[in-house]
């Protein structure tokens, strides 16, 4: 069987000769450069420079501390008297602890921006909540009523010296190239997982099953820091958008939740079928499915009712051509356009108009 202890760079094209000069852990020179050039491209793509700030703690947030671009978009309070706080996490202060994120893109920052940072952060809970704008009282009430640990965290894409800056974990770019090249070099050779299925179907070296959304949230949070891997969606190309339609179908209707999911691929080195309809799988990948399994993570989050069921088709692929494969093709079918349906159904719509005309009622 091939080995694939070199994770995500099986992946990266070209990457093949490079693979004996990632042994001593540093990422490969062309691993970081894809990095800054897509802070860069991210960044830019605004009009003016607050704009560009804006953006690349969005770029941060979501892919180097694994906020989705809702809660990104909720958690950045940028702008006129933020008290020195551009955003936090978590939204939902959910956790024991709130990190808080100062963001310097380009040249604004500077070493002065750090200490001033720290002595914003001490001073918060002694500021009039009364002369704040909302959100930033709404952070501090709960900071001072949960008695919530404060982590303060700065982040830019420049380089910073190091130093000891006292309270302040700095998040410079070679720091956030360090910890995805980490990140993406966990293997899950020699993992193994169990996952208990309501109902299956095996065809092959195949399983399809059905799967209720806790024993996925189970599974995934068990093994999150390995089981997305070769995931291209997540990894590949950073997206960790959680639909706005998946997170509204959990809310308001889990139960319809099967009908309207796609469900997740797994490819995994062999499974094992146990009792209950209990599969033990080793070294499980979700290599289509990173979307689904985020949105229903982070509902789990929000909530405790995790009513609902999916999908899941699991594929032995111990041939590292047939992994590659597969976690190429399940990624690249082409999407169904909101438009397509609208003209869809405007088109059903005219067709039944057309037909009543002729006292043909459908």
């Amino acid at each position: 069987m091939a080995d694939r202890t070199n994770g995500l760079l099986e992946y990266i094209p070209g990457a093949r000769p490079l693979l004996q000069q990632s042994s001593n852990g540093q990422p490969l020179e062309g691993f970081a450069q894809n990095i800054r050039d897509s802070v860069r491209e991210y960044a830019e793509d605004a009009q003016n420079e607050v704009e560009k700030g804006h953006n690349f703690l969005q770029w941060v947030l979501t892919r180097v501390f694994e906020a989705t671009e809702d809660d990104a978009t909720d958690a950045i309070i940028d702008g006129p008297n933020d008290l020195g706080i551009d955003a936090y996490l978590p939204v939902d202060f959910s956790e024991d602890k709130i990190y808080l994120f100062q963001s310097k893109y380009g040249t604004s920052h500077s070493m002065e921006a750090i200490a001033k940072f720290r002595q914003d952060v001490q001073s918060l809970r002694t500021k009039d909540i009364a002369k704040m704008r909302p959100e930033i009282a709404r952070l501090v009430t709960q900071i001072q009523e949960k008695n919530l640990k404060i982590e303060c965290i700065y982040v830019t894409d420049q380089k910073v010296d190091e130093e000891n800056y006292e309270s302040v974990e700095i998040h410079d770019i070679d720091t956030i190239i360090q910890k995805l090249w980490d990140r993406i070099k966990k293997p899950a050779v020699g993992k193994k997982a169990t996952i208990r299925l309501e109902s299956k179907l095996r065809y092959q070296n195949t399983l399809l099953g059905i799967l209720k959304l806790r024993e996925l949230t189970n599974f995934v949070t068990k093994n999150r820091d390995y089981v997305f891997e070769s995931n291209i969606r997540q990894w590949m190309q950073f997206k960790t958008t959680v639909n706005k339609g998946l997170r509204e179908t959990l809310q308001e209707s889990p139960n319809k939740f099967f009908y309207y999911n796609n469900g997740i691929t797994i490819v995994v080195n062999d499974f094992e079928e146990l009792e209950d309809n209990s599969i033990l799988l080793h070294a499980p990948q979700i290599v289509n499915g990173a979307q689904t399994s985020n949105s229903v993570l982070d509902h789990a989050k929000r909530t405790h009712n995790l009513d609902g069921s999916i999908t899941v088709t699991i594929i032995k692929a111990a041939d590292e051509l047939d992994q590659n494969n597969i976690t190429k093709y399940r990624n690249s079918q082409n999407a169904v356009r909101g438009k397509d349906l609208v003209s869809l159904m405007d088109f059903h719509k005219s067709i039944k108009s057309q037909m009543e005309n002729f006292r043909i009622f459908l």
